[in-house]
């Protein structure tokens, strides 16, 4: 797979989760867009380099390692973004980048 449809893979899985999690959340929809897609941007290109640069037989570690700093700074993309709780940023943030990191993982 392509870094490309890796990218539209991720925007597929975790774009509908921040929507609606806006919208319960009464964040308006311009602006959970944005923060979703700013949070992706940001981290997919950098995940993907450093998933590549993995040595052989370390890559479990590594996945673990590249999905937490991932979910630390689409945290922050988040909360700023979308102007949520602290709490509220990281869980959607989790419920978002583990939905398109395991499905990626083991489905694709």
């Amino acid at each position: 797979m392509s870094q490309t449809e890796a990218f539209a893979w991720t925007l597929l899985f975790e774009m509908p989760i921040v929507l609606a999690w806006g919208w319960h959340w009464r964040v308006a929809p311009w602006r959970a867009s944005l923060a979703g897609l700013s949070a992706s941007a940001l981290t997919h290109p950098i995940a993907w380099y450093l998933a590549l640069t993995v040595e052989p037989g370390t890559y479990a570690q590594a996945w673990y390692a590249i999905e937490a700093a991932v979910w630390g700074v689409e945290t922050l993309v988040l909360k700023h973004l979308m102007g949520l709780s602290w709490r509220r940023a990281a869980g959607l943030s989790l419920a978002a980048n583990g939905c398109s990191a395991l499905l990626g993982r083991y489905a694709l």
